[in-house]
């Protein structure tokens, strides 16, 4: 690129701006006050067409808590509700935040898909949904933003366009990259899930910036290859990608399910002990979570989540049978652990390729053994099992003392199970491989010389 090829904009002030918070392609995004942010352009006097036309998308999408409100239009630009705690792109990896717990990413999706729904039910398709146009407001809710994307008729004709389009990581493969439509932005959608469930972009294997590589993002998406990395929400992302959802309130009905099932089992461990999943379903009809009622309960939901990637703490007390066995033979402590999950319905093993145990650690205490080990989590690389990003599984818990339970892990304990699996591969060093033992038993003091990041 010749020098005169290079356009630089540099920051100014419209009157009423305190400063500038961020700038995208075409726009500032400038302080007016707490509550309010200005959304300006480039260049001093520059061209506001687009600001102009995102006002009118707003003004028929209209009210709803996890869109962006407007706040007017004006010779200097558009007025924005101010959302302070920023993209969730932003807050999700710059902040390296390892408290969030799996039904908080969830909840986010399921207010992602409660605004497209809304988007699409006033013909507006939005072209550009990716975590970047994704905000959190100060009590950590949704807000869709960056309305430039298209406002259809009743017969599907374009009345206006932004000329907006997705990053490759999020864009559907079509012949026309202008050519929109509800599966272009569910598409988009699946990427975003991915995102919020996992903390990285799809293909992070390809570096952003590299020769050619937003071709090899595309290329890998017109072949149909999809990232295929464990999360609870899998399935969904795979049915985006795939076109298999004929509209937004399809994925939401799928997250609602899985969300209140979730829920459901948090708030009452000792449901799948009575029950299969019929009667889980009918039991379900009597709660009301999230707005979910469950009039008709989504068993293959509730399968899915049983035959999804997880985590399984093992809590073996000391007065309990399996107390030698715990730490002389965990293999055979693991095997009965899995035929109670099984019993309880936790977990489905049938016909899952993936369904052989992968044993993680044994942790000894005095009166307390701890073992740790997953279920169908296919994506699992030693190398990189260090890393926070690699740790967000759902953990399910199984107590074995004079007394046998299971549940669902609270999410207090689900931290604190991933933090101790990663903190583990960190400390046995590279080229480390599982099953790992830690011991503490009389006051014993685990040493480690190999350290990734000591």
């Amino acid at each position: 690129m010749s020098d005169s090829d290079v356009v630089e904009y540099h920051h100014y002030h419209p009157h009423g701006v305190r400063r500038v918070l961020a700038s995208g392609t075409s726009a500032f995004i400038g302080e007016v006050d707490s509550l309010t942010i200005l959304k300006y352009p480039l260049k001093q006097g520059g061209d506001s067409t687009r600001l102009e036309l995102e006002h009118k998308i707003l003004d028929i999408v209209g009210h709803h808590p996890h869109v962006i409100a407007q706040k007017g239009f004006t010779e200097a630009g558009l007025y924005l509700e101010r959302a302070t705690n920023g993209t969730i792109f932003q807050f999700l990896t710059e902040t390296k935040r390892r408290d969030i717990s799996l039904q908080q990413r969830i909840a986010w999706c399921r207010e992602v898909a409660e605004a497209i729904e809304h988007v699409h039910s006033k013909r507006v398709i939005h072209c550009d949904i990716q975590p970047t146009n994704i905000l959190l407001d100060q009590n950590l809710h949704i807000k869709l933003a960056d309305f430039q994307g298209q406002y259809l008729s009743e017969n599907g004709e374009v009345i206006l366009s932004g000329w907006s389009g997705e990053p490759c990581r999020y864009f559907c493969p079509r012949e026309d990259e202008f050519e929109a439509d509800l599966y272009t932005d569910l598409f988009a959608f699946g990427s975003t899930i991915y995102f919020i469930m996992t903390d990285h972009e799809v293909f992070s294997d390809i570096v952003a910036g590299q020769p050619g590589w937003d071709e090899k993002v595309k290329l890998r998406f017109q072949s149909s290859i999809f990232p295929n990395d464990a999360h609870i929400l899998a399935a969904i992302t795979q049915k985006c990608w795939t076109r298999q959802y004929g509209s937004a309130t399809e994925v939401l009905e799928d997250i609602k399910a899985i969300e209140c099932a979730r829920a459901l089992l948090l708030t009452n461990p000792s449901l799948p002990l009575f029950c299969n999943f019929y009667c889980a379903s009918r039991f379900a009809t009597q709660k009301s979570l999230f707005g979910c009622k469950f009039s008709s309960f989504n068993t293959t939901i509730w399968a899915e989540m049983a035959n999804s990637a997880k985590r399984i703490l093992v809590s073996v007390s000391s007065k309990s049978p399996y107390w030698s066995e715990a730490w002389e033979s965990s293999l055979q402590v693991i095997k009965a652990a899995l035929g109670l999950l099984e019993e309880s319905k936790l977990i489905c093993s049938d016909g899952n390729e993936h369904a052989k145990p992968r044993f993680l650690v044994k942790e000894r205490w005095n009166v307390r053994t701890f073992i740790v080990f997953d279920m169908f989590y296919d994506t699992y690389d030693p190398n990189t099992a260090h890393l926070p990003s690699q740790n967000n599984l759902p953990v399910n818990s199984v107590f074995l003392g004079e007394k046998i339970s299971m549940s669902v892990a609270s999410n207090l304990v689900e931290n604190e199970v991933n933090r101790r699996v990663q903190e583990i591969h960190d400390a046995t060093g590279i080229g480390s491989r599982p099953p790992f033992s830690v011991d503490h038993m009389s006051g014993n003091m685990p040493c480690y010389t190999n350290s990734r990041t000591r």
